[in-house]
């Protein structure tokens, strides 16, 4: 799956005409600034300060617009080495949970969000487990009047609510089960149990994936658009996954009928 944060969506700039709009965006500006240079001065390795710096970049409070130059150096170092995956996340969830701003917290859950995609694919202790940082209650105080960015502090919660239950199945994947091959034993035991399970939390998984919409008029900015292409290709993924656990599990049950059929009638001769 392609990184949600390098979907190769046209965003629009918005003009700014009013002086209260204008020192929104320059105040927001600030605080960029100001947290690049607080990643530089804090102490720790300097492939830490690299990376920290990157993900506040790519995570600014522009509204109109994502670096995707500092997003693609955030996946470069995840492609790179699974390793450098949890630095990465601390740096996304340190950035996430400080945030009042709807346009950074979104912005760093699609940075989380191509994370654990990467982490799907890392052996099992780099994986990255549960979201480190809570954005169920997330509202947004950047915005005057308050009531105009509430739709988009719901599409934050609903969009933190479908990642945190994602990094919660995959956390559980990486366990250890005593049958993890449903097709493996006699299909209908620990197997069949782990399968339906499975298609049981990807169910939860798809009802809420569906939650994450736009809730008002008025949401169609392109960093809202960019999500819901990320949203409507996981929609896609998670039902093509709930469709071959059916099929894998209906098929198991019809094998199992076989083989009790052909091994009752092996166990009453026909007589002649």
């Amino acid at each position: 799956m392609k990184d949600p944060i390098l979907v190769p969506y046209l965003i629009r700039r918005t003009t700014m005409t009013s002086p209260r709009q204008w020192w929104r965006r320059a105040a927001a500006a600030v605080k960029d600034k100001r947290s690049l240079c607080l990643a530089r001065v804090a102490g720790g390795p300097a492939r830490d300060a690299e990376m920290e710096a990157a993900v506040i970049r790519a995570t600014s409070h522009d509204e109109g617009a994502v670096d995707y130059a500092s997003a693609a150096r955030v996946f470069a170092w995840a492609r790179a080495s699974p390793a450098f995956l949890r630095p990465l996340m601390r740096a996304v969830s340190r950035r996430a949970g400080r945030t009042r701003c709807w346009a950074v917290a979104l912005k760093a859950l699609m940075l989380a969000h191509g994370l654990l995609l990467r982490s799907d694919a890392a052996p099992p202790r780099a994986s990255l487990g549960r979201l480190p940082f809570d954005l169920s209650d997330f509202r947004d105080r950047s915005a005057h009047p308050r009531a105009m960015s509430a739709p988009f502090s719901a599409f934050v919660r609903a969009y933190f609510a479908f990642l945190d239950h994602r990094s919660l199945f995959a956390a559980h994947l990486d366990q250890p089960h005593p049958n993890p091959n449903p097709n493996d034993g006699d299909g209908d035991g620990d197997g069949d149990d782990a399968l339906l399970d499975r298609i049981q939390k990807l169910q939860i998984l798809l009802d809420l994936l569906m939650q994450i919409r736009p809730y008002a008029d008025g949401m169609e900015v392109g960093l809202v658009l960019e999500a819901m292409d990320c949203v409507a290709v996981e929609i896609f993924e998670v039902y093509s996954e709930i469709c071959d656990g059916i099929a894998r599990f209906l098929v198991g049950i019809l094998s199992s009928s076989s083989s009790s059929s052909s091994s009752s009638s092996s166990d009453h001769p026909r007589e002649d």
